[in-house]
């Protein structure tokens, strides 16, 4: 997908969960653009993520959940998951980066229910 692909081409063509995947994608780039200060690189990064999540947002999945913004946010961060999880070494490097101490900025209420096992 290049900068100022026709959003209605891309909701014809392709599978609307994959706009969120594929954006999970650019995001990992994303991180890498920003550790390395590439400012061309991390506009173009942010321009294509938003060209991915506004198709999506436009697909009938996401007319679907758009009432809910929410349920958007949800999309977005399930398609980085999914990304981390089909991929050993990704998962891998979260579980050491979850594991370390101070890892998480968040308040202490917040912080115990991102620990909590689900269904425990």
């Amino acid at each position: 997908m290049t900068i100022g692909t026709d959003i209605n081409e891309l909701i014809d063509n392709v599978d609307d969960w994959e706009f969120p995947s594929a954006a999970a994608r650019l995001a990992l780039s994303l991180v890498l653009a920003i550790r390395d200060r590439d400012d061309d690189t991390t506009r173009d990064l942010m321009m294509r993520i938003n060209d991915l999540m506004t198709a999506y947002a436009n697909s009938k999945s996401g007319k679907l959940l758009a009432s809910v913004p929410n349920f958007l946010m949800m999309a977005a961060v399930s398609g980085v998951a999914g990304l981390i999880s089909d991929e050993p070494s990704l998962r891998a490097a979260v579980a050491t980066y979850l594991a370390s101490e101070g890892t998480t900025t968040c308040p202490d209420t917040i912080k115990s229910r991102l620990l909590e096992t689900p269904g425990a």
